[in-house]
């Protein structure tokens, strides 16, 4: 059987005749001229206001939908930083970009990523990157003329605000021409301790920093659940929440600030979180481990210059590895071979293809594939030979007969089987962490 990736892109729509594009539609729009990607590290899907969060927590990005569209059932390719947005930025699954470790791992250089892709189309590619995982070192920084991953006074991240002032500073000097900015931000991630202004709004203004709790979970290995105290975790969770807060006030600055240059007016922006993060959930405490809805499903906002797609929304099953397409697309220039589809024909109305997302998890603790389709869930660890199939809610039709759930979990096995197995040869790169390298990721969590 021929690779999925051999198989993609499908329904990518590209231009035939400058500065036009269209879908099959009718329809001809300018395409964007400049292109802002927002990466959210560990932001939950369910903790956005477009998504059902009641409460004031992020009114920009809920503005940024409003005119735009929001994916309602996006899931990740990986459940940890640097393979997660390999997978972002090469519209590739983690067996074919090959960055598959939480840590230690590498992109090798014979992908082709999208800053590449856009630096060879003339555009000024820079990157400005708020958490250590996403070092240099990882070569998630290919194609980018600048990328900036100084973390604050040597520690393992960079506040939202220090970042936007970066941003701001490159935006005064930058070349002419098109541009590419990619901004991520790290503050949803442990630990939460977002600035006093936002503790104080959740109620936990007197919280010392070492007061609150680290992530902690149930062991991986053995399923022994691990004491916790009530009262802390409700703590954590409302600041998990201020760091919400803390990073959609920084995106609402970065708006501006691009507004303000003139950028906004023909960008492309697209918003996306890495991965999500369980806050109780199967006994995971603070912390994005295996590959259940609430670390793999996470919030996707796409907004086009030249389109007003108000209050529109997809509700058919996307990845992350749809973003390069449709990008691309939007800029009017050549997608590479990928996994992923361009997503715009499922924005303007058109049915959407039977499609089945993968998610892997692979530390040195957890091994867990995903499989998910517009009905079904289908999850499998090494040496599970069933997995845990489950219908999704609500089903997508009256209760599945026997017939139809065994056919439904052979489709999804064919998927993980294909997805989860070795990585093609010549794209597996690591490199040696020192001493100092692993205790900045332990203190983020990323070891046991």
């Amino acid at each position: 059987m021929p690779s999925l990736r051999r198989l993609a892109p499908l329904l990518v729509c590209l231009a035939l005749a400058p500065p036009f594009w269209g879908c099959g539609d009718g329809k001809e729009r300018p395409n964007a001229q400049h292109l802002v990607l927002v990466t959210l590290d560990t932001l939950r899907r369910d903790h956005l206001g477009i998504y059902g969060y009641q409460g004031p927590i992020s009114p920009n990005l809920d503005r940024l939908a409003e005119r735009g569209v929001r994916f309602d059932d996006a899931f990740s390719q990986a459940v940890s930083t640097p393979p997660s947005h390999a997978s972002i930025l090469t519209g590739l699954y983690p067996i074919h970009h090959g960055l598959r470790q939480q840590w230690g791992g590498t992109l090798a250089s014979s992908n082709r990523t999208l800053a590449e892709v856009l630096q060879d189309a003339g555009f000024a590619t820079a990157a400005f990157i708020s958490g250590f995982p996403l070092r240099s070192a990882t070569e998630l920084d290919q194609g980018f003329a600048v990328y900036d991953d100084e973390m604050d006074r040597g520690l393992s991240e960079r506040s939202p605000d220090a970042t936007n002032d970066k941003v701001a500073h490159w935006l005064e000097t930058r070349p002419d021409g098109r541009v590419f900015l990619w901004v991520h931000y790290f503050a949803p991630h442990t630990d939460y301790f977002p600035p006093e202004k936002f503790r104080d709004a959740a109620g936990h203004g007197d919280v010392a920093r070492s007061q609150v709790m680290v992530p902690v979970n149930t062991n991986p290995r053995t399923g022994f659940p691990r004491e916790v105290d009530p009262a802390a975790v409700e703590v954590a969770k409302d600041l998990y929440a201020a760091e919400v807060r803390y990073t959609d006030e920084a995106f609402g600055d970065l708006m501006s600030l691009l507004d303000g240059q003139g950028l906004l007016e023909n960008a492309a922006v697209a918003v996306i979180s890495d991965h999500g993060e369980c806050l109780g959930e199967h006994g995971y405490y603070f912390g994005h481990w295996d590959v259940f809805d609430e670390t793999s499903r996470i919030p996707l906002i796409l907004a086009h210059p030249h389109e007003d797609w108000s209050g529109r929304h997809v509700s058919a099953p996307v990845g992350a590895i749809d973003l390069v397409p449709t990008l691309l697309a939007w800029l009017r220039i050549e997608s590479p071979p990928v996994d992923g589809i361009d997503l715009t024909p499922l924005i303007e109305g058109s049915a959407a293809p039977n499609r089945t997302i993968y998610t892997e998890q692979t530390t040195s603790d957890l091994t867990a594939w995903a499989a998910r389709d517009g009905r079904w869930t289908l999850i499998k660890r090494p040496g599970d030979s069933l997995g845990n199939l489950q219908e999704r809610e609500p089903p997508g039709s009256d209760p599945a007969d026997s017939a139809t759930t065994e056919a439904a979990r052979s489709r999804l096995e064919h998927v993980i089987a294909e997805l989860s197995g070795p990585t093609e040869w010549g794209r597996t790169k690591t490199h040696t962490l020192s001493e100092s390298v692993a205790e900045k990721l332990r203190a983020l969590g990323y070891a046991e």
